[in-house]
This record gives C-alpha cells, sequence and structure tokens, in this order.
C-alpha cells in the first residue's frame, strides 16, 4: 500500500477523528491517529517510500497547520512534497473555519456542493465529475429530519447553508501552497456504526456527512478502493405473470427497450402461477437468457407469508415455492434463480434461516429490518455492505423503489 490515511488529533480523539476512522476501514484504507506536533516531527515516517499522505482534520486543526507553515519555512517542502491532499471538516462556527475558507479561495476555488436555498435543495457541481462521480449534477432534496449540522452565516442558518462572501458552498476543492484541500462547512460526519432509523439506507437524510467524505476517500484513495469495472442495472418487476401483456407491462416492448438502453429484468414470479405461463412470453425467457431472468416471489403471495416466527410454517413455504419452480422449469424449460424476493417486503429473522436450510441462494429486499420484536440492530455500515449479513449470516441485497429518488441510486453506485 502506498498511501496512508493520517487523522490529526489532539490527545482526545473527536466522535469526528472516530467516524473518519470508521468510514476509512469500511473502504479497506488503514490509518493512524497523529498529533500536529507528531505530524510534522516524523519525517521519517511521512517520506518513506513512494507513499503519500491523505490527511483529515477539523478546521481548528488545519489553522494549526497554516501557523505551522507560516512559521517554519522547511515545514513547506515535507507539506507540499508528501502530503497528497487533505479532507478539512468544520469544528464550528468560529474564526478558525471562516479564515480557512477565506485564504483557500484566494486562488483556485472548486465548488463541489452549494446549496440552493429557494428550492431547498443540495446541489452537485457538474463541472468536476472527477471529484463528484456519479452524484454529478444531482439536486437533492434537503431533509426535514437530516442529522448533519453546518456552520452558518446571518441568515443562511435557516436554509441550512453555509455563507461564505458570496458564496453559497458547503462542499468546495481549493489548493493551499499546491496541495488541494477538500473543505466541508458540516460539522458532522456519518457514523457508520450506528444503528438505521429507516427501514434502508437514505442519503437524503444523510447527505452532507456521509457525500462528501465518501467522495473524497474515491478520488483520494482511487488506486485502493475496491471498484467495479461497470455499473449494471437491473429492473425487478414484481407479480405478473408470463403473459404478453399484463397491464401496462409488454414484454416484448420491455424487451426492446432493454436492447436499447442495455439493461436487465428480473421477474419475482409467484410460484403458485406456475401453470399460468404463456408459449410466447417463455420463448422470450428462452432465447434471452442474458435479458430476462426468473427470481420467486414468496409462495402463496398472501400478506406477510414471510413475517412470521413459526420456523416450520416457514420451512414449508420455502420448500413449497421451491417444488413449484421447478414444476415450471420442468414445464416451460425457463431456469430461476433462487433468490426470494418478499411479498411487500415483510420478513422475520426465522425465514432467513428456513431460506438458508432450503438451499436458497440469498434474499433481495427493499427493507432491510425485519419484523421481529424486539428486531436485530442494523447499522449503516451493514446497509452500505455488498449485503446485510445480520441475519444467520445469510445475505439480503438491497433494491429501492423509483421513489426513492435516483440520488439513492446514485450514492448507491459511488459506494
Amino acid at each position: 500500500m502506498n498511501e496512508t490515511a493520517v487523522l490529526l488529533a489532539d490527545t482526545v480523539e473527536s466522535n469526528n477523528t472516530i467516524c473518519i476512522s470508521k468510514v476509512l476501514r469500511f473502504f479497506g484504507i488503514g490509518s493512524r491517529v497523529s498529533t500536529l506536533e507528531q505530524f510534522f516531527e516524523d519525517h521519517q515516517a511521512i517520506t518513506h517510500g513512494s507513499r503519500k499522505v491523505r490527511l483529515f482534520c477539523s478546521s481548528d486543526g488545519f489553522s494549526r497547520v497554516i501557523e505551522e507553515l507560516d512559521r517554519h519555512p522547511e515545514s513547506i517542502r515535507l507539506w507540499s512534497g508528501h502530503v497528497h491532499s487533505a479532507f478539512v471538516y468544520a469544528e464550528n462556527a468560529g474564526t478558525a473555519f471562516k479564515e480557512i475558507a477565506r485564504r483557500c479561495r484566494k486562488d483556485s476555488y472548486t465548488s463541489l456542493i452549494q446549496i440552493d436555498p429557494v428550492r431547498g435543495q443540495w446541489v452537485v457541481s457538474d463541472k468536476v465529475p472527477e471529484y463528484c462521480g456519479v452524484m454529478s449534477s444531482l439536486r437533492i432534496p434537503i431533509s426535514e429530519n437530516a442529522t448533519e449540522c453546518t456552520v452558518s452565516e446571518g441568515t443562511a442558518h435557516e436554509a441550512r447553508c453555509v455563507l461564505l462572501g458570496d458564496y453559497r458552498s458547503a462542499f468546495f476543492k481549493a489548493d493551499y501552497r499546491l496541495v488541494p484541500i477538500f473543505v466541508l462547512a458540516g460539522q458532522n460526519i456519518v457514523d457508520l456504526d450506528a444503528e438505521l432509523v429507516s427501514r434502508n439506507f437514505d442519503i437524503r437524510r444523510y447527505f452532507l456527512s456521509a457525500t462528501p467524505i465518501v467522495m473524497y476517500v474515491k478520488w483520494a484513495f482511487a488506486d485502493i478502493c475496491w471498484n467495479t469495472p461497470e455499473n449494471n442495472a437491473c429492473l425487478i418487476i414484481d407479480d405478473p405473470p408470463l403473459r404478453p401483456q399484463y397491464g401496462f407491462l409488454n414484454y416484448q416492448r420491455l424487451l426492446d427497450l432493454m436492447e436499447r438502453h442495455n439493461f436487465t429484468t428480473n421477474i419475482a414470479f409467484i410460484p403458485w402461477n406456475w401453470r399460468r405461463s404463456d408459449p410466447t412470453v417463455v420463448g422470450m425467457f428462452k432465447t434471452h437468457p442474458e435479458r430476462y431472468s426468473l427470481s420467486i416471489h414468496g409462495c402463496d403471495h398472501t400478506g406477510g407469508e414471510f413475517g412470521t416466527s413459526q420456523f416450520d410454517k416457514l420451512a414449508w413455504k420455502s420448500r413449497q415455492a421451491l417444488d413449484r419452480m421447478t414444476c415450471h422449469q420442468k414445464k416451460t424449460g425457463i431456469h430461476y434463480d433462487r433468490i426470494m424476493i418478499f411479498p411487500q417486503g415483510v420478513f422475520s429473522g426465522p425465514s432467513l434461516a428456513a431460506l438458508k436450510q432450503a438451499s436458497f441462494t440469498a434474499a433481495v429486499n427493499t427493507e432491510v429490518l425485519s419484523s421481529d420484536v424486539p428486531r436485530v440492530p442494523i447499522t449503516i455500515s451493514d446497509v452500505w455492505d455488498v449485503a446485510v449479513m445480520k441475519y444467520g449470516s445469510f445475505p439480503i441485497f438491497t433494491r429501492r423503489y423509483p421513489s426513492q429518488g435516483i440520488e439513492n441510486f446514485a450514492f448507491d453506485i459511488l459506494l
């Protein structure tokens, strides 16, 4: 590993320092905590090999960095030669943050996230996709129950924005003595160990505490963070039988759209419908397996059928669903995946144990909180991960409804 993350902190680590270390650990990045004195005194650790330091600190901490560089010119060579970049968050609304913002904006200044107080939206820049990635150009509603806190000045407080001179910017990039500095007006960093308070992670609730730090980490540690070679899209449609036309769903028209826009469709198929498939649609599935696929949508599709805690009943439902899908496969020749999508999104902890016992591969669900009382606590990091693994190590992959906003799809891709 040629990159190092250094978290500047005093003798007592702040809550934000701990939260940043959790974010770095989530992405597989090692870090160490250092005081300002240790940072500038330990030249050997900083300059060892080809490593360049990524620095994380509060506005108060960075103001002390500036003072060190102003007082000791010999430190400038260490700074400009061996510091890759820095992420600076607002510790409070004091003079330190405002002075940093003023000095960093003297030369080059790039706003990454601004605020539109009239529309009540965060606005991600469309000018610098190298930093903003898939979040570029998005407008995200400012949630009324947002967990973030920004420093503010004047009338900007009501709009939850930071007003710096003529700029309404919550996150910007500048250069300080040849080193890129990413400055966040927010005072909170998302805590990945915090328990999820909604049925899935909603970036609108954590936008300023989560998006800037993730955008920076994905840019600053691009060679370390794991990345997929491409972003794939699968549309999941619940309930429909395999008939040429079912409501607004036309299988031939959908196939044409998939070919034109290069995505795939999975039908969450109700096993009870195994006798009702039309030969025309069956032919489409068999000749286009790279586009169409089948998963299992409950068993009888009755309300909350997988929300019970009765294991014997759940085990029977799981086996019955597989038996029906196997009959459908023998009748039509269409392969199905042993993936459960729960009707109405309702499931219990024992239902996942029953699926595991029946040799299901995984579950896909919009919600990650079970119907159990008490519930298994699910943290933000559980949902950020590839799959939620808190239920007996049986994976739940998350999906989203369009109503959850394009910003949530984009943030999932960013992760």
